[in-house]
């Protein structure tokens, strides 16, 4: 029995995407692979739960994980995501060695006389358990944001993808613009590229998320500037929102880009908290491998000098600070710069 379902935002203008997702978690189909991608904000993870909504509806059973960049350093994290509506009779018909290093990995067990498992028992296990459940009822694996999974869960998703074979298991992915994984690599899925929104997508987005009905001047600027970007243009509808004016408005004065929008965000931010955003501003650039290699010299040398600095603070955020920096300055990290161009206005 499938834990308690979260509702999923409905999805607009996504036919063909949602027929796609349609076929995959067909009660007839017995396996497949779809792999979503597209920008950030573009509207890849409500397809992917809309895509969950459809196998639960269908009589799949979904093993699902949504990792994230600050877990992409722990280990078998995703693998613990996708196990966690796993139970103890669906391991009850492993081997016994296999069984004790899934749960260890899982952390229900402690380990055995103090060794850590293997990742090829792991990864077996979980082989395992997909072909006993896939036994009984179909399954979707599913995992949004495919670049941040961790390293170990990777690699036991791998292991299982190469071996199943005619079992009813499906694969729902996720992912921004990249290179392949070594899972994608594996899977070979149909990859379903989700581009922009087009005008009456967004008008009824705008409408279901905020209760917001813009004129059409007003709402063709909102396409103009979010370039059909569902996440771009919420935060433009939220800007309107916040001006005071009505949306019918003809005269609404909108953000002239995405960013003056989320830098008018932030000049609410407290002091504090405003800096630390300037501080940890992320980049988004790609750099080339001889630029990545000449920035790796540079930190070398700065890093020996670092080593030496205690930690200090940033001011008025009230948390340690990376050393290095000179006294008086905000800390800033790789392309705060760039980020603080980004958020115009919000260091004051």
């Amino acid at each position: 029995m499938q834990g308690r379902v979260e509702p999923t935002p409905e999805v607009f203008g996504r036919d063909s995407e949602l027929a796609a997702l349609r076929g995959l978690v067909a009660a007839d189909r017995r396996a497949g692979a779809v792999l979503l991608a597209g920008a950030a904000g573009i509207g890849k993870t409500a397809l992917w739960e809309a895509g969950l909504e459809m196998a639960r509806a269908a009589g799949r059973f979904v093993l699902a994980a949504r990792p994230a960049g600050t877990e992409a350093g722990m280990a078998f994290a995703g693998l613990i995501d996708l196990c966690d509506p796993v139970g103890p009779e669906d391991l009850a018909d492993l081997p016994a060695p296999q069984r004790s290093a899934l749960e260890v990995a899982l952390l229900r067990a402690e380990p055995l006389r103090g060794a850590a498992p293997g990742p090829h028992a792991i990864a077996l296990a979980f082989l395992n358990v997909l072909r006993g459940m896939a036994a009984g009822q179909p399954l979707v694996v599913a995992v949004d944001d495919l670049p941040w999974l961790d390293p170990l869960s990777v690699s036991a998703l791998t292991f299982a993808a190469r071996r199943l074979r005619d079992e009813p298991v499906a694969f729902l992915l996720a992912r921004r613009p990249g290179s392949p994984s070594p899972l994608e690599l594996v899977l070979a899925p149909e990859r379903l590229e989700v581009g922009a929104l087009d005008t009456n997508a967004l008008r009824r987005l705008l409408a279901s998320r905020l209760a917001m009905f813009p004129s059409r001047v007003l709402l063709r600027r909102i396409v103009d500037v979010s370039q059909g970007n569902a996440l771009f243009a919420l935060e433009l509808g939220r800007s309107v929102r916040r001006g005071g004016v009505p949306a019918g408005n003809p005269d609404m004065i909108l953000p002239t880009s995405v960013e003056d929008a989320l830098g008018a965000r932030a000049v609410a931010l407290i002091p504090g908290v405003r800096r630390l955003l300037l501080a940890v501003a992320p980049h988004q650039r790609p750099h080339s491998r001889n630029a990545r290699g000449r920035r790796r010299t540079g930190h070398r040398r700065r890093r020996v000098r670092r080593r030496r600095a205690g930690p200090r603070r940033i001011q008025g955020a009230g948390i340690p600070s990376p050393p290095g920096g000179r006294s008086g300055e905000p800390v800033r990290t790789a392309g705060a710069s760039r980020g603080a161009r980004r958020y115009r206005g919000c260091g004051r």
